[in-house]
């Protein structure tokens, strides 16, 4: 997490099996669109969002978990 002024930025790094797990759950489509986008690299697709919203904060914990499972 980077603090900024009134909101933080967030980055994540995910592995192709996490990619596919985001697919299963309700996540903001900006927040999919940028892991979509994300280029594929050996450690996974990084990519970063802001958090301004309690909606983010959400989209943050569901990736945690996903990325704690897979």
């Amino acid at each position: 997490m980077i603090p900024q002024d009134k909101l933080f930025k967030v980055n994540f790094v995910l592995g192709e099996k996490a990619v596919v797990a985001t697919q299963d759950i309700s996540l903001p489509e900006p927040i999919v669109a940028r892991i979509m986008e994300a280029t594929p690299y050996a450690e996974g697709r990084s990519f970063m969002f802001d958090i301004g919203s309690s909606d983010d904060v959400d989209a943050v914990r569901k990736l945690i978990r996903i990325k704690a499972e897979n």
